[in-house]
């Protein structure tokens, strides 16, 4: 497997990344038309219409979305990538805090 897939929204927004991502895992898309449209202008996701109900008003229609299998695949491909770790500089070392009363100060004896 190469680790230079790159994902097929490579270049588009974050919105049309997030939206292809989620239609890709599955999931109904939560974005607006204008991304959706972008999406399916791009070739990277089919628009599906289904009529619910029509009467003298109109019709109810669902609109349902998928990836076409070779963008699909490349996605899976990109999903399971090896991905590179990014080494982070460690913390320093604190030194311990005592710890402090729950209420104000230490319970002094009666006396």
């Amino acid at each position: 497997m190469k680790a230079d897939v790159k994902h097929p929204c490579e270049g588009m927004s974050k919105a049309e990344r997030a939206a292809f991502d989620r239609i890709a895992a599955g999931a109904p898309p939560k974005s607006s038309t204008q991304t959706l449209s972008r999406l399916i202008e791009a070739g990277l996701v089919e628009r599906h219409t289904t009529a619910l109900a029509a009467d003298r008003f109109g019709q109810i229609v669902r609109h349902e979305y998928s990836v076409p299998l070779a963008a699909h695949l490349n996605w899976c491909e990109w999903m399971t990538r090896p991905k590179t770790r990014v080494r982070r500089k460690a913390l320093p070392k604190q030194e311990p805090v005592d710890e402090l009363p729950l209420f104000g100060q230490p319970n002094a004896q009666a006396g």
